[in-house]
C-alpha cells in the first residue's frame, strides 16, 4: 500500500508563513494544519485534498497539478 508523508511551509507575498503535514494514501490526500508566523500565528485546522488532473511539469524536479482544497482553519 502507497503512503505518503510531508511536511510544507507555505508563503504570501507579505512572507508571513504557515506549516503543515500532509498525508496521502490511495484513498485520501489530508493536511493539517501546525502553526504559523504573522498573520497566520496560531492557525490551526484540516483540509482535505482532490485531485482533478497532473499538468505538464514547468521546470524539471518539480510536480504540478490541480486540486480542489476543502476544509477549514482557525486562527486565535
Amino acid at each position: 500500500m502507497y503512503r505518503h508523508k510531508g511536511y510544507c511551509v507555505f508563503q504570501d507575498a507579505s512572507g508571513d508563513k504557515f506549516h503543515a503535514t500532509d498525508t496521502a494514501t490511495p484513498q485520501a490526500h489530508t493536511v493539517e494544519l501546525l502553526g504559523g508566523s504573522g498573520k497566520f500565528k496560531g492557525i490551526t485546522g484540516t483540509a482535505n485534498i482532490e485531485r482533478l488532473g497532473a499538468m505538464t511539469p514547468v521546470r524539471q524536479g518539480t510536480i504540478q497539478g490541480c486540486r480542489r482544497v476543502t476544509g477549514s482553519y482557525k486562527l486565535p
